[in-house]
């Protein structure tokens, strides 16, 4: 085999794996999965705790006291847990 050969072989290995490595990348304005999920999570986090914060002052506006309704906190903590791991399931 020739040098221009070997070059030439040589040079089509490496637009092959260019190619492979460009499949991996994601283009301009493509996010990969993950940052999607960690930015649904993200607004879905911050909805519920604006929502609990909006029903604490909703209760106040009503007499309710808001010391005696957090006693049931540990609500929240469970169901979030529930929609961490049921929530992102395409069934």
């Amino acid at each position: 085999m020739s040098d221009m050969e070997s070059l030439e072989n040589r040079m089509q290995q490496i637009e092959r794996k260019l190619d492979d490595l460009a499949l991996r990348i994601p283009m301009s304005g493509e996010t990969s999965k993950a940052v999607r999920r960690r930015g649904r999570t993200s607004r879905v986090f911050w909805g519920i705790f604006i929502l609990a914060l909006g029903f604490i002052w909703l209760g106040q506006n009503f007499g309710i006291e808001w010391l005696n309704s957090l006693r049931f906190w540990p609500v929240a903590v469970i169901v979030f847990g529930v929609y961490l791991i049921f929530g992102d399931r395409n069934w």
